[in-house]
């Protein structure tokens, strides 16, 4: 197996994408550490185990530089160096127009979208270095293109990708690689519902909204969570050890550059 014998952090592991990417992971051999705010990270890491994988699971409060330092702690005390981070959590954020939103909405969405990637790649980079390894961050196709009434999180996805970067580029010399995922709109819960927001401010039904949407798709689809890990597994494999610095887009072809 591919990653056997190597450590691999998920932040934001507990539910939806980021426990497929544990799951992935897990079963092409890694050692996983599912930590999330959330308390489906208990679960992820269960699962993990009856199937035969190694996991533990960790509390991580990413609006809080102590909560991420600790989590990290933690890892590097029990393992002594991490192979692979994929920064996963996000949150969608307030919605509306830039007069409607709070600077506290505004602020909420950089520290946990943007904050909690610098947070958790400058804690982990002791452990990063030890081997090498690989750094995944989850950005967005919103993050390269806007989308109305979504200037928080559509900013925030951006900052994110451009952080990418400069970890590649500052990184590069121990080792390390940083990349990027733009996934365009995966299935789930989340999806669901901004959908429902953008179908009422269209002035449509959500089956019209969602028929519409992907009738604009070459592929016609919306993305199954297991594509996005699937893209973490590559990322991460000695397959793509001479990618970094790159944003890999996950949309079916809705957006494209």
């Amino acid at each position: 197996m591919k990653f056997e014998n190597l450590i691999t952090v998920v932040i934001g592991g507990g539910q939806g994408i980021g426990q497929r990417i544990c799951l992935k992971m897990a079963g092409e051999g890694a050692t996983v550490v599912v930590a999330d705010i959330a308390d489906g990270r208990d679960e992820t890491a269960e699962m993990i185990q009856q199937a035969g994988g190694s996991a533990v699971a960790l509390f991580v409060d990413l609006t809080s530089e102590e909560s991420v330092k600790k989590m990290a702690e933690k890892v590097l005390q029990e393992y002594g160096r991490v192979n692979h981070l994929v920064n996963n959590s996000g949150i969608v954020g307030a919605k509306g127009h830039i007069d409607e939103i709070s600077l506290e909405e505004w602020n909420e969405s950089f520290s946990i979208n943007l904050n909690g990637a610098f947070l958790t790649s400058r804690y982990f980079l002791p452990g990063l270095k030890v081997q090498g390894g690989s750094i995944v961050n989850m950005a967005s196709v919103a993050g390269k293109r806007p989308m109305k009434c979504r200037s928080p999180y559509c900013t925030s996805k951006a900052a994110l990708i451009g952080l990418t970067r400069c970890l590649a580029m500052d990184l590069g010399e121990f080792g390390i690689r940083a990349n990027s995922i733009s996934p365009g709109r995966v299935e789930g819960p989340r999806i669901e519902q901004t959908m429902h927001h953008a179908a009422q401010l269209a002035g449509l039904t959500y089956d019209e909204y969602v028929e519409n949407t992907k009738a604009t798709v070459p592929l016609r689809t919306f993305i199954p969570p297991d594509s996005v890990a699937d893209s973490v597994s590559f990322l991460c494999s000695d397959e793509a050890r001479f990618i970094t610095g790159a944003n890999l887009n996950v949309n079916a072809g809705s957006y494209m550059d």
